[in-house]
């Protein structure tokens, strides 16, 4: 009877390793479908250590009662078979050929169905491997993963918008001042010309020209006619609001736009201007060179309709009466449009 007895275990035993070689081959054939879905849901896969263990794992193992809330090893075994021997899904191969041919797969409710899946799939792996720790380092781990795909994403958007921002400044601003360069300031003007025109609102502006400045560049180079240019520039920003616009008009020529304000403020604007630019030399690496400015305003106090050319040529002609009466000084002309 005892001969009988241990017959019959060893039967048992062999049977039973024979039936956990059957499940165990096709976990891991549905397994390897699960990563193939998860690289193309661009989701990270379990590695092999994960695959070894899940292989290996001894047929002794059963749940603990800590484990009990966790699914059983024939239940995930199933689920796993379930995956790669549905008739609804297609090959791994077949999916990539469809892919080729028709571009489904780009479409996002796909790509975000195979990342579930390329999850559920490592998850399911992690909790046969290892049981309820494994499944919980397992989802961790994909999700960190994920958080880190997201994470790069972002940053790489924050770095093409402020290479988008900076390519915008380039195309907008003179590279060696770094105002508003002729297009940019007239684009402006052009703005505040239609505004001022709908809402009767003030418009002044500001045509300005360095005195001299051509014996600028002969006497001391034109390296130093750079750096007047910088800092007469830098000193007449100081005096504007942040509603108000400058730009280099051409050379040493500077227009400046000061929308809601009147001709009696744009006057005490431009003469502010005057004394900063004229108070102090400008230093250069050659010595420090004494610079002034001649403006000339003109300003549409009651508008009905405003022409920006027409306001620019009342400007340059008040530019060109401070110069003939002596240069550094300001002259206004009245916009009658």
């Amino acid at each position: 009877m005892d001969e009988l007895r241990k017959l019959g275990q060893l039967e048992g035993t062999k049977r039973a390793g024979e039936a956990t070689d059957a499940a165990s081959s096709a976990s891991v054939s549905a397994l390897n479908q699960g990563l193939a879905a998860s690289r193309l849901g661009n989701v990270p896969s379990p590695g092999p250590e994960m695959l070894a263990a899940a292989h290996d794992m001894p047929v002794s193992h059963q749940p603990s009662e800590s484990e009990s809330h966790a699914p059983s090893a024939l239940n995930l075994l199933a689920f796993m078979e379930g995956l790669g021997s549905s008739k609804e899904a297609a090959p791994t191969q077949e999916v990539a050929r469809q892919a080729d041919a028709k571009g489904v797969w780009s479409r996002p409710s796909v790509a975000k169905a195979l990342a579930v899946g390329g999850l559920l799939a490592g998850a399911a792996a992690g909790a046969f491997a290892l049981g309820p720790a494994g499944l919980l380092l397992t989802m961790a781990a994909e999700a960190l993963a994920f958080a880190g795909g997201v994470l790069i994403s972002k940053a790489q958007q924050q770095q093409l918008e402020e290479v988008n921002k900076q390519l915008h400044f380039q195309a907008n601003h003179d590279p060696l001042t770094g105002l508003r360069n002729r297009g940019s300031i007239f684009e402006f003007l052009g703005i505040e010309a239609e505004k001022s025109s709908k809402t009767r609102a003030p418009l002044a502006i500001i045509l300005g020209d360095l005195d001299h400045f051509k014996s600028v560049n002969d006497n001391y180079g034109h390296l130093a006619g750079d750096a007047v240019l910088r800092e007469v520039s830098r000193r007449i920003g100081a005096v504007l609001r942040a509603q108000d616009a400058v730009g280099r008009y051409g050379g040493e020529e500077i227009l400046i736009v000061l929308p809601d304000t009147p001709g009696g403020q744009a006057v005490l604007v431009a003469e502010r201007i005057r004394q900063l630019v004229a108070e102090e030399p400008v230093k250069s690496e050659v010595g420090s060179i004494p610079v002034t400015i001649s403006l000339g305003v003109a300003a549409a106090d009651n508008p009905v309709n405003v022409v920006q050319q027409a306001l620019v040529q009342a400007a340059d002609e008040a530019l060109y009466r401070a110069k003939r009466e002596g240069r550094n000084r300001v002259a206004f002309s009245k916009y009658t449009g």
